[in-house]
């Protein structure tokens, strides 16, 4: 646990903005596109307004990123390189 706390504050991740980020993961493990739309509706985790706060931090961090659909006006959150590390970080702490 003090290792997830650890890796979590290295990356600057406040409770919000982990379980936001946890969402994109799981959406996009699950083969679903991580729409923002979809995201901010998840109210058991915060309001819409919080959530696209959070997802703003994320993006400003560098653990995602927003990608347009080229046919539609839909944005969609992708994992950066930095938000796939985190995760790596994450399982090689729970791994010792």
């Amino acid at each position: 646990m003090r290792q997830e706390q650890a890796i979590n504050a290295l990356y600057g991740l406040d409770p919000i903005q982990i379980q936001v980020l946890n969402a994109v993961v799981f959406a996009l493990s699950d083969k679903r596109d991580g729409k923002v739309g979809d995201l901010l509706l998840l109210a058991h985790i915060a309001s819409p307004a919080t959530i696209h706060g959070a997802l703003k931090k994320l993006i400003g961090n560098g653990l995602i990123s927003f990608r347009r659909a080229t046919d539609s006006r839909a944005k969609y959150v992708e994992l950066t390189e930095l938000g796939l590390k985190r995760f790596n970080d994450l399982a090689k702490a729970m791994s010792k």
